[in-house]
């Protein structure tokens, strides 16, 4: 009897785990994406801002899509923070070549502020478009993704849009631990809930790879200075101009940018162990939430039925030596 409600409970189990993944398919289908679409000859000034600290790995590859935007009227600006390897040098070779590339180096790092959101405030600060455009180093921006983003806040009236790129996962532990990660920050801010007009500063978000925010939203609610000593800037930045009465969206850019984040077990090892901790801190109590249903739609299934297919088989055991 009792392996039968144990047999019972696995079979409800699945079918809820079975709602759930539906139910995220269908989000994955309505979630936007960013279209291909030819700029207009008078279109706003876009300022292309990357920070850079001891990015010799990808920094080329970077600066070369920034700066091969097919649009009309944008720039490109690098800052340079203290790097200690060749970043400095390959920057310089770039813009002897590049007339739009202009190289800021990084200035002193203020008491109270983090690294990034230091180099980030002096990008827009030294950046003339209306629209700023934040590029981690890692990524890869393809031609179209300036007109892309531009068409994207234009029609649905965002102040800002952040992407979510497509991941280069090459490594064992890329693959084995990015995607559930990913999953995971998917789950804990659905998209249709960031762009949301009733959506609490705490239900959105931004990707810190690529943040396309418009200059007197991202001043009036205070720029990165506003969020100095943040960890997770980019999730900061978007609630503070939540708070500020602006809009945010989310969407897909699979096909306008690439990125990869980490090379090494080591690296992603540490690149999330600081992200998870901060993530935590901020939001622990929807975390564990989230983080129990996804272990639990993961491995629930097969643990139930593992009891049940062990209990059988000690039940038909005791039988037979039981008579």
């Amino acid at each position: 009897m009792l392996n039968q409600l144990l047999l019972a409970f696995s079979l409800m189990l699945s079918a809820l785990v079975l709602n759930w993944v539906q139910r995220d398919l269908r989000r994955l289908k309505r979630r936007p994406r960013l279209r291909t679409v030819d700029a207009t000859p008078n279109a706003p000034r876009v300022s292309l801002l990357i920070p850079a600290r001891n990015e010799e790995r990808a920094i080329v590859q970077c600066v070369q899509g920034a700066t091969a935007q097919r649009y009309p009227n944008y720039e490109v600006i690098v800052a340079d923070d203290g790097s200690s390897d060749r970043t400095g040098a390959l920057l310089a070779d770039l813009a002897a070549h590049s007339p739009r590339l202009r190289v800021l180096a990084g200035r002193p790092l203020p008491p109270g502020w983090t690294g990034k959101c230091n180099v980030c405030q002096q990008l827009a600060e030294a950046a003339s478009g209306d629209w700023l455009l934040f590029l981690d180093a890692d990524t890869t921006p393809q031609p179209g993704l300036a007109a892309a983003l531009l068409d994207s806040t234009e029609r649905n009236g965002y102040d800002l849009l952040s992407i979510y790129p497509f991941m280069e996962l090459e490594s064992f532990w890329e693959r084995a631990v990015l995607p559930p990660f990913i999953a995971m920050i998917h789950a804990l801010y659905p998209t249709e809930r960031i762009s949301a007009p009733d959506a609490q500063p705490d239900e959105v978000i931004a990707n810190g790879q690529c943040i396309f925010v418009r200059r007197a939203a991202y001043f009036g609610a205070g720029g990165h200075a506003a969020v100095r000593a943040e960890v997770l800037e980019d999730v900061k930045l978007a609630q503070q101009l939540r708070r500020s009465g602006y809009t945010i969206g989310a969407a897909e850019g699979l096909d306008m940018l690439r990125v990869r984040m980490y090379r090494s077990g080591a690296e992603v090892r540490a690149g999330l162990t600081k992200n998870a901790a901060a993530g935590a801190r901020s939001s622990a109590r929807r975390t564990n939430r989230v983080l129990a249903r996804l272990l639990t739609a993961t491995f629930g299934p097969f643990w139930v039925a593992l009891a049940a297919l062990a209990l059988a088989s000690a039940v038909a055991r005791w039988r037979y030596q039981h008579g």
